[in-house]
């Protein structure tokens, strides 16, 4: 089911169509604007890296968008490989260009994979398809939504999208549905017939490439037809561009570290960590400097949701985001993995009336996330979970049990530390 358009969407996709692949020339609407940034993977000179273009749509200030009906992105031709269109209009049925998500097609990434290819009037295309869940093809009439893809006369590829046909058949039902936060992830390079073929190449000299993206309203609620209201953005970055950055090899949870790295100056740059998943968050910001080079200040730990749930963890693998002109970034990857560790807890016994234990501890640069065991031997004698600041405090009857006592403390997305052995004696 779609998330009712009130809500900002995290995801993005479409539906294509070739009926609407040409937008009609028109004013932008006061009331409708659509915003582009971009992100790739890698700049190095000669790289075929992955590209994700993300369109977000609203009202002007943020707040919900006209229905939209219909979207297209366009890829500059010099960021394509020379034989991109001629592989794309030679993958056989199956081939997956890369993933698309949108409320209409569900929260997770789905796969964008070629239907086949065919010409019309307006020339060669390829028909590109998502799979679509249950819900929404008993809405739609269809499991796959699709996509028409085309090479323009300057040699750019166009992705478009016509979200006409399901957003009317969802307003039919009372359900609205519409793009209002639309990402295109592209691979690489896509693979048929045993063999690899590139798609997205960076130039070798230096280029300033812009990328476009352009949508249009639904006339009606029932979105018949297209209305005049249409937006369009574009996202320039200047490539080759390397960025580079050079995190520790071991660090200690909740402690500050300087790290550096390389890229253009005057780009801001972002320290992000790399999930399982590919999410990233930023972990701190510095505009490079005039000679290249930038530092951040930054306390490595794990992020997490809410709920509670491990959103990143504080080791893995960290990158660098180098962001120009606002929205077009540019990421440089660590070499390797950081391996990210508890500090040693300091455990201090006091012994209480009543033949009580009481115990305190402290684990640098701990946080209310960490969890703290107090262990004799084998044996747990009690757990909690440590304050913001790191400390733990338990008073507990002193066991008849004799032997070495030691506090563990761990944390999602680090190493466990145990402190140093404390005997118990009677």
């Amino acid at each position: 089911m779609p998330v009712p358009t009130h809500r900002t969407l995290r995801r993005a996709a479409g539906i294509c169509a070739a009926a609407l692949l040409a937008l009609p020339a028109a004013a932008q609407a006061a009331d409708y604007r659509g915003q582009l940034s971009e992100s790739i993977s890698s700049g190095a000179p000669g790289v075929s890296p992955s590209l994700t273009l993300r369109a977000v749509i609203d009202d002007g200030t943020g707040g919900t968008p006209a229905t939209t009906g219909s979207l297209r992105f366009t890829i500059d031709a010099h960021h394509l490989a020379p034989s991109a269109w001629t592989s794309l209009t030679a993958a056989t049925a199956g081939t997956q260009l890369g993933t698309m998500t949108s409320d209409i097609t569900g929260t997770d990434a789905q796969p964008l994979r070629v239907l086949a290819q065919g010409r019309d009037a307006t020339g060669q295309y390829v028909r590109a398809g998502l799979t679509v869940p249950r819900s929404t093809a008993a809405v739609i009439g269809s499991d796959t939504l699709p996509m028409i893809i085309r090479r323009a006369a300057n040699g750019a590829i166009t992705f478009t999208l016509d979200a006409h046909v399901a957003v009317g058949k969802y307003a039919a039902t009372s359900i609205a549905a519409t793009l209002e936060d639309v990402t295109l992830s592209l691979r690489n390079g896509i693979s048929f017939g045993g063999k690899g073929h590139p798609l997205i190449l960076n130039p070798t000299k230096n280029a300033a490439l812009t990328n476009t993206v352009s949508m249009q309203a639904c006339g009606q609620p029932a979105c018949v037809t297209l209305s005049t209201a249409v937006s369009t953005d574009s996202a320039t970055v200047h490539l080759p561009k390397i960025v580079s950055v050079t995190p520790p090899q071991s660090a200690l949870y909740g402690y500050r570290y300087s790290i550096g790295g390389t890229a253009r100056p005057g780009d801001q740059v972002a320290l992000q960590g790399l999930s399982q998943d590919g999410l990233v968050e930023a972990r701190g910001k510095a505009d490079v400097r005039p000679d290249g080079s930038f530092l951040i200040r930054t306390t490595l730990r794990s992020a997490f949701s809410d709920d509670g749930d491990l959103v990143l963890p504080a080791r893995g693998r960290y990158a660098v985001a180098s962001t120009e002109g606002g929205n077009a970034t540019v990421y440089g990857i660590a070499t390797e993995d950081t391996r990210v560790t508890l500090a040693q807890p300091r455990l201090v016994i006091r012994r209480k009336p009543g033949n009580k234990l009481h115990f305190a501890i402290r684990i640098p640069g701990g946080d209310q996330h960490v969890r703290v065991a107090i262990k004799l031997g084998s044996k747990t004698l009690a757990t909690g979970y440590a304050t913001q600041t790191g400390r733990f405090f338990k008073t507990i009857v002193k066991p008849s049990q004799t032997g070495n006592l030691r506090a563990v403390a761990s944390v999602p997305g680090a190493d466990t530390a145990f402190s140093a052995p404390k005997t118990l004696s009677q």
